[in-house]
């Protein structure tokens, strides 16, 4: 729903591609990583999945607005992203991709956006009840 371009937002595979940008995302943090390697010890109670589907949530928000900057660059420059077929080939996934993440990445370090283990870190602690 956050998607601007509509079309795109609609198209069946936008949704693996995002999920494809939160691993990526996932992969760039150290506690995301851990995550991927071992999602079981990240899903141990209600709390936990709770905890992790905000985490991810919260992720997705980032990666969307850098998103929506992404196709809305390339419609000013008259690139249009013809999301139909360039969601099925491998290279032009890479390059939206690789410009996404590091959007997302440059915002982290700059603390404009937080990491998965800022997120999980810090819902730690509203999570606790002592």
């Amino acid at each position: 729903g956050e998607v601007n371009n509509q079309l795109f937002a609609r198209y069946r595979l936008s949704r693996y591609f995002l999920l494809f940008l939160v691993r990526e995302s996932l992969e760039a943090d150290e506690i995301g990583r851990e995550f991927c390697a071992h999602p079981e010890t990240f899903l141990t109670d209600d709390d936990s999945r709770k905890r992790l589907q905000d985490c991810i949530g919260m992720i997705v928000k980032d990666l969307i607005i850098d998103l929506n900057a992404e196709l809305k660059g390339m419609d000013d420059d008259g690139k249009s992203f013809d999301y139909k077929r360039e969601l099925k080939s491998p290279s032009p996934v890479r390059e939206l991709s690789k410009n996404i993440i590091s959007q997302y990445q440059k915002a982290v370090l700059r603390d404009r956006a937080s990491g998965f283990g800022d997120e999980w870190k810090s819902s730690e602690s509203t999570s606790d009840p002592a």
